[in-house]
């Protein structure tokens, strides 16, 4: 059995020490955290940089009854696309969609958020699931909420 020599010994105790200086000064820069966000945190409406995902739901949500009325469907996923008609149905066209910011909650790129949907017989309250596509919110499905 070859036996390693003090130099050896001393490059590889050097070599360490810089490996650990390395991953010290990264962590310091970063500020002790992680480089990349966790995907499983749960985003609220609390969170500044939450606002501009917050309004493109929300430009997208307030505009639905009148693209249902339209027949354009594009602001469905494929499997809320099957129930459209229901949907369109229940938002007819002078429905007013106002969202419940304090009620977001994003994860990656799946959100829900309680909306409010008046219309001349009354206001109804739904849970709205929403799916990131690409750029933009999609629905995916609703839930009718109970008053608080």
């Amino acid at each position: 059995m070859m036996a390693w020599s003090r130099k050896w010994w001393l490059w590889l105790a050097v070599a360490a020490i810089v490996v650990v200086a390395a991953i010290g000064v990264v962590w310091i820069i970063s500020g002790g955290q992680a480089s990349t966000p966790d995907p499983l945190a749960v985003h609220k409406a609390s969170e500044p940089a939450e606002q501009a995902t917050i309004d493109s739901a929300q430009r997208m949500l307030t505009g639905l009854p009148a693209e249902l009325a339209s027949g354009k469907f594009d602001a469905l996923t494929p499997h809320a696309k099957e129930l459209a008609g229901a949907t369109a149905t229940a938002l007819p066209p002078d429905t007013v969609i106002e969202i419940d910011k304090a009620t977001w909650r994003r994860t990656g790129t799946v959100a829900s958020v309680i909306v409010s949907a008046r219309q001349s017989t009354g206001t109804t309250r739904f849970l709205v699931v929403l799916i990131r596509d690409g750029d933009r919110w999609l629905v995916s499905e609703t839930h009718e909420q109970s008053e608080p």
